[in-house]
């Protein structure tokens, strides 16, 4: 596929989804790529940093094994190529920003909606430290997936402030 090639990490916007084009299967799935911008403030007439999102379709060949971990939260990492394309919509300049990623890694699993507080992110907890109460104790949390798949870090700010580019079409749709 053409594009520039790229890679870029990020959390899932919400689950994966299944479509079928031209008798092959792939996941078609946005993430949530953040960074900062130097904003100037209003009221102030300072220049701060601030915190944003971009949003990024991507498409890429479905697998069985990849599915129940391409969930809303999951931190991924996606190389492929980049596809940046403009269109109007309701006289509003947009910039749908794609990818057919060659590569998706897990970075680390979603973050559960009932979490404590300060609880670790990734699925484990500090050895021989300090855990949160409820916590999982000593290594990977109970029920997480074996054979490979371990958290890795990575960078992705967990709700960070929607803004930068406009967003995406909300029918999601792929210019491939």
């Amino acid at each position: 596929m053409n594009g520039i090639n790229s890679t870029l990490h990020g959390n899932l916007g919400k689950d994966a989804e299944v479509v079928t084009i031209n008798n092959n299967s792939y996941f078609k799935f946005n993430i949530g790529v953040g960074y900062q911008k130097n904003e100037q403030n209003p009221q102030s007439g300072q220049t701060e940093k601030v915190q944003k999102t971009m949003w990024v379709a991507v498409l890429y060949r479905y697998s069985d094994g990849l599915k129940p971990y391409l969930v809303k939260g999951a931190k991924v990492l996606v190389s492929g190529g980049l596809i940046a394309e403009s269109r109007l919509y309701n006289g509003q300049a947009y910039l749908d920003l794609s990818m057919f990623a060659n590569d998706v890694a897990l970075l680390a699993p979603p973050k559960p909606q009932n979490a404590p507080q300060g609880a670790p992110q990734g699925g484990y907890a500090p050895q021989g430290g300090y855990a949160p109460q409820g916590a999982p104790q000593g290594g990977y949390a109970q029920g997480a997936p074996q054979g490979g798949y371990a958290p890795q870090g990575g960078y992705a700010p967990q709700g960070a402030p929607q803004g930068g580019f406009p967003q995406p079409d909300p029918n999601g749709g792929l210019p491939f």
